[in-house]
């Protein structure tokens, strides 16, 4: 019997690639770069903010510095933080699909910050389906890494055999059989 539900954010529960697109974009414009388009950035989302903009860098700079990293990067968050609720929005059904799983408890496991995770479902309202948020910086590790997962199971004290995750990355599938657990992976993210 399943009794944890652990799902990840951007894919999953919502739609916020315009939103991660035009940030990006805007970053690799103030640096005299030139954009990239949604595809592009899109295969390079999964792994952190971190490696979004180092891969999105080296798309025109084979191996930029990591003061250049560290300069994008704080672009980076300077645009994402203003927009990143510009245009996310939860896929359709979300809202009413965690409303039926009120019987399950329910966590957040995403690689975005956690201070954005928690930004986006408070402003989407659906922080209160939620018992926990944990981002890609709330542990020293972070998916695939089976011990986000191995965290969770110990905190709320259940056995492998009743957690599912839901994701639409390799991430998300990888980590959920690292650790023992059910996986679900979604196609529309």
């Amino acid at each position: 019997m399943i009794r944890l539900l652990i799902f990840d954010l951007d894919g999953t529960l919502v739609d916020s690639m315009t939103d991660i697109t035009l940030s990006m974009n805007a970053t690799l414009r103030a640096l005299g770069l030139h954009p990239l388009n949604r595809g592009q950035i899109q295969s390079f989302v999964g792994d952190g903010i971190r490696l979004l903009v180092k891969r999105c860098l080296q798309t025109q700079k084979a191996n930029p510095s990591l003061d250049e990293l560290e300069k994008a990067l704080g672009i980076y968050f300077h645009y994402y933080d203003m927009y990143c609720v510009e245009n996310t929005r939860p896929y359709p059904g979300v809202p009413e699909t965690l409303q039926k799983l009120s019987q399950y408890l329910k966590v957040v496991l995403s690689n975005k910050s956690e201070y954005y995770t928690r930004k986006i479902l408070q402003a989407l309202r659906l922080s209160s389906y939620f018992e926990a948020v944990i981002g890609g910086d709330t542990f020293d590790y972070k998916k695939p890494d089976p011990r986000v997962i191995q965290n969770l199971l110990q905190r709320y004290a259940l056995p492998a055999s009743q957690a599912l995750i839901v994701g639409d990355s390799p991430q998300d599938i990888q980590c959920g059989k690292a650790a023992g657990i059910h996986t679900c992976a979604v196609l529309y993210g």
